[in-house]
C-alpha cells in the first residue's frame, strides 16, 4: 500500500460513497419533498437506468441480437431453398430420383418381378 494514500488509488471513491455526488440534486416529485428526510437515498427509484423498459432489457440480454440473427437466418434458408444454391441441387437430386425409380422399375419389369 503506498505510504500515506489508498491501495488503488484511480478508483473513483467519490462516487461511491454513501450519499454519491450525482444525487446531490435529486429530488422527488410533488410537495413531499421538502419533508421528507430520505429523498436522496431515494432517488435511485426515479433514475431512468432503474426504469421498468431498462429492467426488462438487462433481464434478456441478447435478445434483440439473436431476435436478428435469426431473422437473417431464416430469410437466407428461404432465398436458399427458392433460388439459391440448394435449389439447383435439389433439382438435380430429383432428376437422379425420378431416373433411378424409371431404372428400378424397367429392371423389375426385366426380371418378371421375381426376386
Amino acid at each position: 500500500m503506498p505510504q500515506g494514500g489508498r491501495e488503488f488509488t484511480l478508483f473513483p471513491f467519490r462516487l461511491f460513497r454513501l450519499n454519491p455526488p450525482f444525487l446531490d440534486n435529486a429530488v422527488l416529485p410533488g410537495p413531499i419533498e421538502e419533508i421528507y428526510p430520505w429523498r436522496r437515498r431515494e432517488a435511485w427509484r426515479s433514475d431512468p437506468f432503474f426504469s421498468r423498459a431498462n429492467r426488462m432489457r438487462a433481464s434478456v440480454p441478447g435478445l434483440l441480437l439473436a431476435s436478428i440473427a435469426f431473422a437473417a437466418f431464416v430469410a437466407y434458408d428461404q432465398w436458399d431453398q427458392a433460388s439459391g444454391p440448394a435449389s439447383i441441387e435439389r433439382k438435380k437430386w430429383e432428376e437422379w430420383m425420378h431416373e433411378r425409380e424409371k431404372r428400378i422399375a424397367a429392371e423389375e419389369g426385366h426380371h418378371g418381378g421375381h426376386h
